[in-house]
């Protein structure tokens, strides 16, 4: 069970969240705000090219898994043919999207980031994959009771 503090977090809007990790200070004209990072950095906890080599390999596997996932809908099959099918099979491809999207950002990610770039990455990259197994996973049964 979370608490109501991360409920109430996960509630915010993103202008509210930059709010919380940053600060307007006066520019030396007076005329226009520069906004300074305050709350706490986050640090990856490998070594820095370990953390490159392991965003390479994670893009490599999920264009792997596109490309699998799109081989598998064009071939010829009573399966591909189901509207139930090509629902879940569309699911998966957003849920596919999401997690392009989280994974180019962790791309971008420096190896000390702020507070929204890492749990924008880490919701994505966790919830992202979870979704697209599961609609992946009701495909295959489909397949398999097809088959059958």
């Amino acid at each position: 069970m979370s608490s109501p503090q991360k409920g109430a977090e996960a509630m915010k809007n993103l202008r509210e969240r930059f709010e919380d990790c940053y600060t307007a200070v006066p520019n030396g004209s007076g005329f226009k705000m520069k906004y300074i990072y305050y709350a706490p950095w986050y640090v990856w906890d490998m070594p820095e090219k370990s953390l490159r080599r392991q965003k390479c390999a994670m893009l490599l596997c999920s264009i792997a898994g596109l490309c699998i996932s799109l081989l598998s809908a064009v071939q010829r099959s009573a399966l591909n043919t189901a509207p139930v099918a090509f629902l879940l099979f569309a699911l998966a491809l957003c849920c596919h999207v999401m997690e392009f999207r989280g994974l180019f950002q962790f791309l971008g990610a420096r190896y000390r980031t702020t507070k929204m770039t890492y749990e924008d990455v880490n919701r994505l990259l966790l919830t992202a994959p979870i979704l697209r197994a599961a609609f992946s996973g009701a495909l295959a049964v489909m397949g398999i009771s097809a088959a059958v």
